[in-house]
C-alpha cells in the first residue's frame, strides 16, 4: 500500500479511472455539491487550498490504455465524478469568456480551456485524438452514468442533452435516463457559472473563475494506492464504516464481493435484491426487516446492522447468507406490492395441498383481505414478524419438502396470525391514534422466538404471547366507538376511503360465509359505491329536502374544525355493487332519490349483500315512546339523529365481530 499527498493535477496526471462493479451508483444530491460551491469559493476568499479527503485507487492490470496508469476508484467515486462534471462546466465557460475578448487575454482562457480537456476529461494519443475518457463513471446497472458522462467529457461537447440516439464509443445509445442522473448537477455548477447581473455581466468575471480553476485543479487529497482486490475490499469497509444508513448496502455489497470469487453470482443476485427493496420502500429497511426476522430488534440499528447481518454467516457459506437476502427481498417486495397470488406464493400456501383450507376462496380472500389492510395502515413493521411465521410455519409441516402430520394440528394457525394484526391494526392505527412504532418490540422479540423455534410446542408458546400482548393493547370498546364515529366520512382521503369499504366488508362476512362481490377491494376500489343514503343532492321530493337540508347543516365544534359534514358519514352509508349502482343512478334521472324512494326500490330488488337487507330491515323501523317498535314510514324521516345511532351501530357490530374472533392456538 502506498499514501501519498496530490493535488488533482497529480492525482489525474497519466492515470484512468475505471469504477469497479461493487461500488454503488452515483448519488451526489444538491446538498452535497452546494457544500462543494461553499468550499471552493471559501478557500478562493480567504487563499486557502482545498482538500478534499482520501481516494482509495486500485492497480488495474487489465486496463485498456497501455501508455497510461489504469486504476479501479475504491473510494472517492462520488468527489471525482462529481470534479469531473464539475471540471465540464468549467471548460464551457472559460471557452464562453474566451470568447468575449481578443489577443492574450483570449487566449489564457482557451488555454486553461483546452488543459481541462486534455488532462482531466480525455487521454489523447500521438495525434491528439481522444481515445477514452479520463474517468469512466459507474456500470451500476440503476444507476449507470458512464455512456453520457463520457460523451459530455467528449472534446467537442456544445452543451447539448440529446433525447434522439446517439453515437457515444461507436455504439448508438439512448442516453436520456443516465443523462438526468446528473444532469442536475451539471446545470446547477452551469448556472452558477454563467449568472449574468442587471448590466447582463457575468456575476462570476474572468479573474474569479480563473481563481476557481487554480483551486479545483490545485486541490488536494491523500491518494493511497492497493495492488489487489482484498486489500481494495477490505480498505472500502474500513473508510466507509461509519454507520450511514446509505451505506450498509453498499458495505454489504462489497463484503459478498471480497468474500466471493464469483463476481458474476454476487452480482446477478444483489441487483435482483436491489430491485426488489426499491420496488418496496427502499434497501436500508428491507436489510433491517432481513436481520429482525431472525435476530430480534437487538443490533438492528444502523450502526451495527452491518456488522451483525455479516455475523450471521455459517462456515464460510457466504452464498447461502447471500440467497437468503435475496429470498427475504422477494417476501419484502410482494408482502408489500404483490396481488394475492404472489403473497400466497411467497408465503408458500399452495405448498399444503389442493384442498387445504388456504385454497378455499373465502379463507384465501380473508387471508390476503388482513394482507391488503396493513398496507392501506401504512403499516411495513409486520413484515418480519408475517415472514418468521410463515417461514417456521412450512418448516414445521415438511419435511424434506413433503406434508408432514403436524399440518392437520396447526393448520388454521395462519388465517388466525393474520387476522390478530388486521384487527389490531385496524382498531388502533387504521381508525386509533397511536403510533405503530409503540409496537414494534413487541413484534421484533416475537419474530426472532418464532424463527427460532425448534418445535411446535416453543412455536405455540411464542404465538400465545403475541396474542396475549395484542388483547391487551386492543383499544377499548369507547375508544373505538368514538374514533369509529369521527373519522369515518366519505372520501375524507384514500385511506379513510379503503377503511370504509373494509368495514363493510368485515361486516358482510361476519354474516355471509359464500363468495359474495367483495366491498374491499384497494386494487380496484371503485367496483363498489359508497351510496349516500341522504343523498348529497336534491331529491326532488320537497318534504324529505327540509329533512335533508337539516343533515346538511347539522354541525358542532369537530366537523367545523375538520371540514366535514354529517351527509357523508359512515352512518349515512350503504355499500352498493356495480349493477345496483347503475340502476340507481338511472332512476335518479327520473324518480325522487330521497331514502323513501330507494327504500321501495331496493325492498323490490334481490340484494347483492345480506347488509343491505339488515340496513333496510331494522332502520326502516324505530320505537314509540312506550318502546314499542313501529314502522317509521319506510324511512321518510331518516335525519342527522339516525345517521349517528346508525354510525354507533356499526362501530359496536364491527367490534364485537373482532372481539369474538379467536386468538389463540
Amino acid at each position: 500500500m502506498e499514501a501519498n499527498k496530490k493535488d488533482l493535477s497529480g492525482l489525474f496526471r497519466q492515470k484512468i479511472f475505471d469504477i469497479p462493479i461493487y461500488q454503488r451508483g452515483y448519488d451526489w444530491k444538491g446538498v452535497n455539491f452546494d457544500a462543494l460551491w461553499q468550499d471552493i469559493n471559501f478557500c478562493i476568499d480567504n487563499n486557502k487550498s482545498l482538500f478534499l479527503g482520501t481516494v482509495i485507487l486500485q492497480r488495474n492490470k487489465a486496463g485498456d490504455i497501455d501508455f497510461e496508469e489504469n486504476y479501479f476508484v475504491v473510494d472517492g467515486q462520488q468527489r471525482l465524478t462529481t470534479m469531473t462534471i464539475l471540471l465540464v462546466a468549467i471548460k464551457r465557460a472559460l471557452r464562453e469568456r474566451a470568447s468575449l475578448y481578443d489577443g492574450e487575454t483570449s487566449n489564457q482562457l482557451e488555454l486553461k480551456s483546452a488543459m481541462i480537456n486534455n488532462n482531466f476529461l480525455n487521454v489523447l494519443n500521438s495525434d491528439g485524438e481522444s481515445v477514452r475518457q479520463r474517468l469512466n463513471a459507474t456500470k451500476y446497472r440503476k444507476k449507470r452514468i458512464v455512456n453520457a458522462l463520457n460523451y459530455i467529457c467528449g472534446p467537442t461537447w456544445d452543451g447539448d442533452f440529446p433525447k434522439e440516439k446517439i453515437y457515444i464509443n461507436g455504439k448508438e445509445r439512448r442516453l436520456t435516463q443516465e443523462f438526468n442522473r446528473f444532469i442536475e448537477v451539471y446545470n446547477d455548477f452551469d448556472n452558477k457559472l454563467n449568472k449574468k447581473n442587471d448590466s447582463n455581466k457575468f456575476d462570476i468575471g474572468k479573474e474569479r473563475l480563473t481563481k476557481l480553476y487554480e483551486v479545483l485543479t490545485n486541490a488536494e487529497f491523500v491518494e493511497i494506492v492497493v495492488s489487489s482486490e482484498s486489500e481494495a475490499l477490505y480498505l472500502f469497509e474500513v473508510v466507509n464504516a461509519r454507520g450511514k444508513d446509505l451505506e450498509i448496502a453498499d458495505l454489504l455489497k462489497n463484503f459478498f464481493f471480497s468474500q466471493m470469487e464469483d463476481w458474476e453470482v454476487v452480482e446477478k443476485h444483489w441487483n435482483t435484491i436491489i430491485d426488489n427493496a426499491e420496488n418496496a420502500g427502499g434497501i436500508t429497511r428491507m436489510l433491517k426487516y432481513f436481520y429482525v426476522s431472525r435476530k430480534g430488534g437487538d443490533g438492528s440499528g444502523s450502526r451495527e446492522l452491518y456488522d451483525n447481518i455479516k455475523l450471521l454467516v455459517k462456515g464460510n457459506n457466504y452464498l447461502s447468507l447471500l440467497e437468503n437476502v435475496n429470498k427475504f427481498s422477494d417476501f419484502y417486495q410482494k408482502i408489500r406490492r404483490g396481488d394475492r397470488n404472489q403473497v400466497f406464493e411467497v408465503l408458500k400456501l399452495d405448498d399444503y395441498g389442493e384442498k387445504s383450507l388456504f385454497q378455499e376462496e373465502i379463507n384465501a380472500r380473508d387471508m390476503f383481505t388482513s394482507i391488503e389492510l396493513l398496507r392501506d395502515c401504512k403499516i411495513t413493521q409486520t413484515d418480519p414478524l408475517i415472514f418468521s411465521f410463515f417461514y417456521k410455519f412450512y418448516e414445521l409441516c415438511h419435511d424434506n419438502n413433503k406434508l408432514n402430520g403436524t399440518f392437520k394440528k396447526i393448520r388454521k394457525y395462519p388465517i388466525t396470525f393474520l387476522a390478530s394484526l388486521e384487527h389490531l391494526h385496524y382498531i388502533n392505527y387504521g381508525l386509533g391514534n397511536r403510533r405503530a412504532n409503540d409496537i414494534e418490540k413487541l413484534y421484533q422479540d416475537i419474530a426472532k422466538e418464532l424463527f427460532n423455534s425448534n418445535d411446535v410446542d416453543s412455536f405455540r408458546t411464542a404465538l400465545n404471547e403475541l396474542y396475549k400482548n395484542l388483547k391487551k393493547l386492543r383499544d377499548d370498546r369507547e375508544t373505538f366507538v368514538n374514533n369509529f364515529t369521527k373519522k369515518l366520512y366519505y372520501r375524507r382521503n384514500d385511506t379513510i376511503h379503503k377503511l370504509i369499504l373494509y368495514t363493510f366488508d368485515k361486516l358482510e362476512r361476519s354474516v355471509n360465509n359464500t363468495t359474495f362481490e367483495k366491498i374491499y377491494s384497494p386494487k380496484a376500489p371503485n367496483d363498489v359505491s359508497q351510496d349516500h343514503w341522504a343523498d348529497q343532492n336534491d331529491t326532488k321530493d320537497d318534504e324529505y329536502e327540509v329533512i335533508r337540508n337539516s343533515i346538511i347543516n347539522h354541525t358542532n365544534e369537530y366537523l367545523e374544525e375538520n371540514s366535514l359534514n354529517k351527509i357523508d358519514n359512515i352512518g349515512n352509508l350503504l355499500p352498493v355493487g356495480h349493477r345496483l349502482n347503475s340502476d340507481l343512478a338511472n332512476r335518479k334521472k327520473v324518480f325522487p332519490k330521497s331514502p323513501h324512494s330507494k327504500f321501495k326500490y331496493l325492498e323490490a330488488q334481490a340484494p347483492e349483500y345480506l347488509l343491505q337487507k339488515k340496513f333496510l330491515e331494522t332502520y326502516s323501523l324505530k320505537n314509540d315512546e312506550e318502546g314499542n317498535e313501529i314502522h317509521k314510514e319506510n324511512f321518510k324521516t331518516w335525519g342527522p339523529e339516525d345517521i349517528d345511532k346508525r354510525a354507533e351501530d356499526l362501530a359496536n357490530e364491527i367490534y364485537d365481530v373482532i372481539e369474538k374472533t379467536p386468538i389463540n392456538t
